[in-house]
């Protein structure tokens, strides 16, 4: 969805959007599908009790509804001469002479977007004829994200402001002392646990709080609008199951943020023409000794897409976590390229991959370096190794996997893989917490704000 706004906002495209009433009803069974008879239906009880119905339309509650109701909308587009992603089922695109037209379908919410209005109106109103449809006119608010677009000057806002202050409300955070970032500095948390804890323990207490519901309301913040928080919600997301004391003023501390900076949108601005990302990983600062990996993809200069995450294989050195990393955003772009090519009727490749590890770099480009790196030769790693190996059985054979893949992309053409100091690697910011100064700066080139 992103990445259509992005699009529009970039083509300066004629958008509208609307929404289908009870969407499934619209889809026709084509399973056997049975249910007993509902109440209001007037027959006799001796009925009820031997008789059954047969579905033939898609009720809302059963699995198969969605991809029914998506089948159904489909086949109405091909009507309307509009053509299904392969990809990407919920995109619709047709081209011709220079126009385009293209709709997203999110369940019953459509974002419908040309470069002629005619063509668009068109669209609308043959939609109309086969559902029941609400036209809600141009882009303004979608899914939870505010819309405000600026066609003269091409400039394109997306916020979540009502959401935050919600569920600020919600967790009673409304007058919460604000903070510059969502999180401390590690030195800064180290030094703090050491005051509270004893030597070589740990302040470990369930609490009783919302800590589930909270982390839940601020991930669909993090994944939506709001990037700069998306480390932070990672790293509670990981502690659900038995959450302390401390956790939970973690979590406060990311509202208390989200307090100073409830107005804050991603901007659109179209200022390139290039598909990029910045790509980085943080060594063994899980638990389990596994890696953080992060990746921020810009489409013409607009952050589109963005993940935080732990690794799922232990990594063995820098150089190998960040290869890793490396690999996701080679997936993240050939994704994106696929969507982004079927609307506009281009490719954007090769994408540039910006990444900070000069080994990592050296290794793309090396025939035969899956290790991916001389690691310490010292008998204790060795042992470590090889009992890791053992356990985990195919942990060689997915970084090799891994390794073969970005080397693929670059003989395709792809990718490129450049270099970027880390202090102007924007993805540093979805791998560890960071001062005031480099957090605000990182947030800044991410979102484009001012």
């Amino acid at each position: 969805m992103r990445a259509a706004l992005a699009i529009i906002n970039k083509l300066n495209l004629f958008a509208c959007q609307m929404d289908v009433k009870t969407a499934f009803l619209n889809g026709t069974l084509e399973d056997d599908i049975y249910m007993s008879i509902p109440d209001g239906v007037e027959c006799d009880e001796i009925t009820k009790k031997n008789k059954i119905c047969k579905l033939k339309k898609a009720l809302y509650g059963l699995k198969i509804s969605p991809k029914r109701w998506n089948k159904k909308f489909a086949e109405v587009a091909k009507e309307l001469g509009l053509k299904n992603d392969f990809h990407e089922p919920c995109l619709f695109t047709w081209r011709e002479k220079g126009e385009l037209a293209f709709i997203v379908l999110y369940v019953d919410d459509l974002l419908i977007a040309s470069n002629n209005q005619i063509i668009l109106n068109k669209i609308k109103t043959k939609l109309n004829e086969r559902f029941q449809m609400k036209d809600l006119g141009e882009p303004d608010v979608f899914l939870g994200m505010k819309i405000v677009r600026d066609k003269k000057n091409r400039v394109t806002k997306i916020s979540q402001t009502e959401y935050t202050m919600r569920i600020l409300e919600r967790s009673n955070m409304l007058e919460a002392r604000s903070h510059d970032t969502p999180m401390v500095t590690r030195q800064v948390k180290k030094r703090e646990l050491r005051k509270r804890s004893a030597p070589g323990e740990l302040i470990v207490q369930k609490t009783k709080v919302p800590f589930r519901e909270a982390v839940g309301s601020l991930l669909y913040l993090a994944g939506a609008t709001r990037p700069d928080i998306a480390y932070a919600v990672g790293c509670l997301s990981r502690r659900q199951l038995n959450p302390t004391e401390d956790d939970w003023e973690e979590a406060k501390r990311v509202f208390a943020y989200l307090r100073a900076t409830t107005n804050i949108e991603l901007i659109y601005r179209g200022d390139s023409d290039d598909l990029a990302v910045f790509t980085d990983a943080s060594l063994m600062d899980c638990e389990g000794s596994k890696s953080t990996s992060g990746y921020a993809l810009k489409l013409f200069g607009d952050l589109i897409s963005w993940r935080s995450h732990k690794q799922s294989i232990v990594a063995h050195s820098s150089c190998e976590a960040e290869y890793l990393a490396l690999s996701e955003s080679c997936q993240e772009i050939i994704s994106i390229d696929k969507a982004v090519r079927w609307v506009l009727g281009y490719t954007l490749f090769p994408a540039t991959i910006w990444c900070d590890n000069k080994s990592a770099m050296d290794n793309t480009e090396m025939e035969g370096s899956h290790k991916l790196k001389k690691f310490d030769d010292s008998i204790e790693k060795i042992k470590r190794d090889l009992q890791h190996t053992e356990e985990t059985g195919n942990r060689v054979r997915i970084t090799e996997a891994h390794g073969d893949f970005v080397k693929a992309c670059l003989i395709e053409g792809r990718v490129k893989v450049r270099w970027v100091s880390t202090k102007d690697n924007l993805a540093d910011i979805f791998t560890k917490p960071l001062s005031r100064f480099d957090f605000r700066k990182f947030r800044s080139g991410l979102m484009n704000l001012d």
